[in-house]
């Protein structure tokens, strides 16, 4: 996945690998590719339930608005 938060941390140490300083690479042969990793883990089990809870829900608990509206709710 590729965000804002992703993008800034690898900005943030310089294009590098924190543990072994290898450089961020799409040089044939020497490429390096950099991930991130969430120091305070990442709980799917969580993450899921709260994506069906809040986001996948009964469509009576939707309701249809302009982006103009929805901007005001």
């Amino acid at each position: 996945m590729r965000s804002r938060e992703r993008a800034k941390a690898i900005k943030d140490h310089n294009r590098s690998c924190i543990e072994c300083g290898a450089k961020a690479s799409v040089a044939v042969g020497k490429e390096v590719k950099l991930e991130v990793h969430h120091i305070n883990g990442v709980d799917w089990e969580e993450l899921i339930d709260l994506v069906y809870e809040r986001l996948l829900v009964d469509p009576k608990f939707l309701e249809p608005l302009c982006k103009d509206c929805h901007s005001k709710k």
